[in-house]
């Protein structure tokens, strides 16, 4: 059995955004996973996001949504 392959489709600036956009791609029943590459010592850096290639396509839109949102 093949393990998925992950696909980083965004990178957040901060924490916050991340996990909103987290908490809508869970809504919509995607695995996540995010990869916080912020320093700890001086609080900033960025968060990749990441899910399962073969749902890639589906999950760009509803980031496209949050990003829409912002503005």
């Amino acid at each position: 059995m093949n393990d998925p392959r992950w696909v980083k489709v965004y990178t957040a600036s901060n924490p916050m955004d991340a996990h909103i956009i987290q908490a809508m791609l869970d809504e919509e029943e995607f695995a996540v996973m995010l990869l916080d590459k912020q320093d700890s010592s001086y609080g900033f850096g960025n968060v990749d996001i990441y899910v399962i290639e073969e749902h890639a396509p589906q999950a760009i839109p509803v980031i496209q949504k949050f990003i829409e949102n912002l503005s």
